[in-house]
């Protein structure tokens, strides 16, 4: 019971550590912690302390499809779809794809696709010439 006990008071002790070393300043060192006076603050100053959304570039697998008709989205087929494994991906997104530009995700892969390969598997919509000479490659990709 003693341990359990300590183990809590322990786990407060290490939250509350945690918890103010992240809210405290980190120091002045070369203009980090900019100390804005009301009034004072330019528009300049309060811009430099917005935060920003740095998008991770990521490799996946790309290879292409060719099929003809209906996405999953209900639009046609045509250059600059792509169908993507990951389900968490939102349809009607875009992504930047090195090599190709933006891209319209309007198609899932098959599950299949998803359960065997770890790695996002981003299909390419082409035709079939375009298909066979691309195959498959690995290529670094930005959901945007």
């Amino acid at each position: 019971m003693k341990n359990t006990k300590y183990n809590g008071i322990l786990a407060i002790i290490i939250s509350f550590v945690l918890f103010f070393s992240l809210c405290m300043p980190l120091g002045d060192e070369e203009g980090i912690n900019m100390r804005l006076e009301g009034e004072n603050a330019t528009t300049s100053q309060l811009e430099a302390l917005k935060p920003t959304l740095e998008y991770v570039s990521k490799r996946a697998r790309v290879s292409c499809y060719t099929d003809k008709g209906l996405t999953a989205s209900g639009e046609y087929v045509r250059p600059g779809i792509v169908a993507v494994s990951n389900r968490n991906i939102p349809m009607n997104s875009q992504l930047y794809l090195e090599g190709f530009g933006i891209m319209d995700v309007r198609d899932k892969t098959a599950t299949w696709v998803r359960d065997k390969y770890p790695v996002l598997t981003i299909d390419v919509w082409m035709t079939d010439n375009e298909c066979q000479e691309f195959g498959l490659k690995y290529l670094t990709y930005k959901i945007i």
